[in-house]
């Protein structure tokens, strides 16, 4: 009997909020933060959820065009190997994503 629950899609969404107060960093005045929020589902339903700051960085590109390709399909209970699989396909492009 096989436990396989292969991952069925993959959303990403971008949720840009205004800060209630501007933050100073240094030289720097924050007002604004983006963030992308990731929504993963399998095959039985089971629906994972993760975000980040995109810190001007083309976070849901990366995910439509180098991360979902290699996560569609492929078993949701084999997290080392997916976690390999989207370091890999994202070497080359600059940084990996975190």
């Amino acid at each position: 009997m096989s436990t396989s629950d292969p991952i069925v899609a993959v959303y990403v969404d971008l949720v840009d909020k205004t800060l209630p107060r501007e933050l100073r960093l240094g030289p720097f005045t924050v007002a604004r933060r983006t963030y992308a929020v990731v929504r993963i589902e399998t095959e039985s339903g089971l629906t994972g959820y993760a975000y980040s700051q995109t810190r001007g960085a083309p976070v849901a590109e990366i995910i439509e065009r180098l991360l979902t390709p290699v996560l569609v399909g492929r078993d949701s209970a084999s997290i080392k190997a997916r976690w390999q699989q989207c370091f890999g396909s994202t070497w080359g492009w600059g940084a990996p994503v975190w």
